[in-house]
């Protein structure tokens, strides 16, 4: 079974294999909000909800850079987790 993290990323594989897929079932990331207090929970001064996060590599395909426009347009704290 493949378990991509959405339908685009279906569509690619199956296009690029140019043969049947196994099943495929879609799985965003993601993760439940934790709440105050929780492990998971802010701890770097900034309730959740309040900042932006994004985790993973750092590369121009991701345009992390249009994200990071947008929150310094928008007043929204960023935090970027990743490798170069």
């Amino acid at each position: 079974m493949l378990l991509p993290n959405a339908k685009a990323e279906a569509a690619m594989l199956e296009a690029s294999m140019g043969e049947p897929l196994p099943p495929v079932r879609v799985i965003p990331n993601g993760s439940p909000r934790p709440t105050a207090g929780e492990p998971g929970s802010s701890s770097v001064g900034l309730e959740p909800g309040s900042f932006v996060l994004c985790v993973g590599r750092v590369e121009a395909n991701k345009n992390q850079l249009a994200l990071i426009l947008a929150c310094r347009q928008l007043d929204v704290p960023l935090m970027l987790i990743g490798a170069e």
